[in-house]
C-alpha cells in the first residue's frame, strides 16, 4: 500500500522515465508539468495546486500500486481538462494503447520504488 505522498512520487518517477525514454518528442507541455510537479525539500510541489489535483485522484489516504496507476491516468485526464495538450494526450494515450506493456513498466517501476525507498529508510 501506498500513501497519498508515495502514491504521487511513483507517478512521478514513473512519468518522469516516460520523459527520458523519448526526450526529443516532447518540447515544452510534458517537461513543463514535471517540472511544477517535482517535490521540494520542504514536500510541496513547485507548483501547490498540482498535489491538490493528485490528491482529488487519489482520495484515499492509502492505495494499490493499481489505485496508483488508475489515479496516474486520472490526474493526465484532470490535466487535460484544465488546458488541452497534445504531448500529455500522447502520454495518456501511449499508456492504454498496450495495457500489457504498461503494467509491465509499471510494476516493474514500482518495484525499483520500494527497493529504493526501503534502502533508504534501513
Amino acid at each position: 500500500m501506498f500513501t497519498r505522498v508515495e502514491g504521487y512520487l511513483v507517478m512521478y518517477g514513473f512519468l518522469e522515465k516516460i520523459y527520458w525514454k523519448n526526450v526529443s518528442a516532447y518540447e515544452m507541455d510534458f517537461p513543463g508539468l514535471l517540472g511544477v510537479m517535482d517535490m521540494l525539500e520542504d514536500g510541496n510541489t513547485a507548483d501547490a495546486a498540482q498535489l491538490q489535483d493528485w490528491f482529488r485522484c487519489m482520495s484515499h489516504e492509502a492505495a494499490t500500486q493499481d489505485e496508483v496507476f488508475q489515479a496516474m491516468l486520472c490526474f493526465l485526464k484532470q490535466y487535460l481538462e484544465i488546458g488541452f495538450s497534445e504531448e500529455i494526450k500522447k502520454v495518456l494515450d501511449d499508456l492504454v494503447r498496450d495495457p500489457e506493456v504498461t503494467e509491465q513498466q509499471w510494476k516493474a517501476h514500482v518495484q525499483e520504488f520500494e527497493q529504493k525507498s526501503t534502502g533508504s529508510s534501513q
